[in-house]
């Protein structure tokens, strides 16, 4: 229904009409009233402090332990670029 009014198919409900509209970050038409609230509820939970120390810790541990996809960077032949196959066990030697 928001797309319809925000189109202009309709001109709206009896509370509703385009200038109570806007479009999301995500390209949703949202009211600008239930936008808002959520902005400030993500602000006073602090998700976007606690995604960015997320963020820090996985860009850690990838600094520390490789990406671990390097049975994925294989050359053209379809080998492994370091000559072993993650697939299969060590050879004792």
């Amino acid at each position: 229904m928001y797309r319809q009014i925000w189109n202009g198919v309709y001109k709206g409900t009896r509370t509703l009409r385009k200038e109570h509209l806007k479009q999301s970050a995500s390209g949703k038409i949202v009211p600008i009233k239930q936008s808002e609230r959520g902005k400030k509820l993500a602000r006073e939970a602090g998700f976007a402090k606690r995604w960015k120390i997320w963020c820090q810790a996985v860009k850690h541990v990838h600094a520390e332990m490789g990406d671990g996809l390097e049975w994925l960077h294989q050359n053209q032949e379809g080998r492994n670029v370091s000559g072993t196959d993650p697939l299969q066990e060590p050879a004792d030697i």
